[in-house]
């Protein structure tokens, strides 16, 4: 479950704790919490804080304070610069003759693909009733509904769920027979195997839990949300809510939600936005935390700039300079933020009406070969994930992945339909370069070809793949063949 757990039995450390402050700005929203929790045990545990995070989320900032003025912060970092947290947290699960699933102690379960969605921190030993306070906060970008408004949910990392014990007075306990030797093997044997399943379970399987807390929690909450208009109202479908603006203020597009009533610590907090234009879209400027004049003497400072190989008179080698430090020094400059739902419904119909999708059936054969391996199939999922996205709306079509051996994703190609592309999408983020050694293209173009074109829909085929074909001459034959009906 997400939160800080012991690291060798993965209970999680009771959490006494949650101030939760947000700041929504357009679609996007900053999270800062504090969270204390508290070692029951009589004796040292280690522990591990994991959160989960989807592809909108990034962590901003992360520090934990533990007793005895021991404070732990975490950088950003490069991921090529921070190869020993695999060495450090996870490992991989081992098969033996006498233990089939064999884990490392106090490592976690975590594949490749699973490693960026998950942030992880190794807190060290927390001493016997002492308290852990974390720092943590978040970016991210909220979901949009149907009618463009906006959807905050509060990670439930911040609202573990707390159930109270119930117990019946006056019931009669069931006594347990003195001797069954079979019975309580099989129970201690049933009892080894869900233990030994529970430590095995995956990093990302865990941080996926809905958190559970031992005891009852404070909770605070305060929601500052900045709209670029007047707002058309604030609501929630989790709690009761309390919308204040600010006594002086000249409209109420700037305002204030916090909860009318105690968190029930029964159910994750989910606040919904109105905007009276949902779909006009809407740029944002952020300012720097430095004026410009400022930042252009701060630079001034730096030792690049006085090397006269990296800057010189020359205004380009300057701009060339000063476009290199745009990432590096993002928090002092200004950044603009451009805000856009559309409306696909409307949009589909003007398509529609003005007829400006050509359908057609579209075929992506990615090499999926050894040599396809690392960078190469990051590479290689980027370009599927944007070519899909391109496609138009009313046509048809199919991924195939192909080395010594071909798999496609559909026996034949699908209308470009939500769901369809749902679970293209899926595939390519679980794509990986385990269909052989050797790239043999031929075969999954005969697979394609024997699939009669549907009328109206011209088919086109686009392969991707890093090296050249052994059968040339044979591919370049069946290309030819099938020219009348397939690019």
């Amino acid at each position: 479950m997400p939160g800080l757990i012991n690291r060798h039995t993965r209970a999680p450390l009771t959490l006494q704790a949650a101030r939760v402050s947000a700041c929504v700005n357009g679609l996007s929203v900053g999270i800062a919490a504090s969270l204390t929790y508290y070692n029951q045990e009589d004796h040292v545990v280690e522990g591990v804080f994991c959160f989960k995070m989807n592809e909108n989320t990034t962590v901003a900032a992360f520090e934990a304070r533990m007793l005895q003025g021991r404070t732990i912060t975490v950088h950003l970092k490069d991921r090529t610069q921070v190869e020993h947290f695999n060495e450090i947290l996870t490992g991989r699960i081992t098969m033996t003759a006498n233990q089939p699933n064999v884990l490392p102690p106090g490592k976690f379960a975590l594949s490749e693909f699973h490693n960026a969605r998950v942030f992880c921190s190794n807190l060290g030993t927390i001493r016997p009733h002492g308290t852990v306070t974390i720092l943590l906060s978040i970016s991210s970008l909220m979901n949009t509904g149907t009618l463009g408004e906006a959807k905050l949910h509060i990670p439930s990392v911040f609202t573990p769920r707390y159930k109270k014990a119930q117990v019946k007075e006056n019931e009669p306990q069931p006594q347990q027979p003195q001797s069954q030797p079979q019975a309580s093997q099989t129970t201690s044997s049933s009892s080894n195997n869900t233990t030994t399943e529970h430590l095995h379970r995956s990093l990302l399987d865990i941080a996926d839990e809905v958190g559970e807390n031992p005891q009852e929690y404070e909770f605070e909450f305060q929601l500052e949300i900045r709209a670029p208009s007047l707002l058309s109202g604030v609501s929630s479908s989790s709690h009761a809510v309390r919308v204040d603006a600010e006594p002086f203020a000249a409209n109420a597009s700037n305002v204030f939600v916090t909860l009318a009533e105690p968190h029930q610590m029964d159910r994750d907090l989910a606040i919904t936005i109105h905007y009276p234009k949902p779909h006009v879209p809407v740029v944002i400027l952020e300012h720097g935390d430095i004026s410009p004049t400022a930042y252009e003497q701060f630079v001034k400072t730096e030792n690049e700039y006085k090397n006269p190989g990296e800057v010189g008179e020359d205004e380009d080698k300057t701009r060339a300079f000063l476009q290199k430090r745009l990432l590096k020094d993002v928090m002092h400059n200004p950044v603009l933020m451009l805000n856009y739902c559309p409306d696909f419904e409307k949009l589909t119909q003007q398509m529609l009406t003005y007829r400006f999708d050509v359908p057609g059936e579209y075929v992506l054969l990615i090499d999926r070969s050894g040599s396809m391996s690392g960078e190469y199939t990051a590479n290689a999922r980027e370009t599927l994930m944007m070519v899909l996205k391109s496609l138009p709306m009313n046509c048809r079509f199919n991924i195939i992945g192909f080395g010594s051996a071909y798999k496609p994703l559909f026996e034949s190609s699908r209308p470009y339909t939500q769901d369809n592309v749902s679970e293209a999408s899926a595939y390519l983020r679980c794509m990986r370069a385990d269909l052989g050694a050797m790239a043999n293209l031929l075969v999954p173009l005969q697979w394609v070809y024997r699939h009669p074109v549907v009328r109206g829909c011209p088919r086109q085929i686009f392969i991707l793949t890093d090296g050249g074909a052994n059968n040339t001459a044979e591919i370049l034959d069946m290309v030819r063949s099938n020219v009348p009906h397939t690019r």
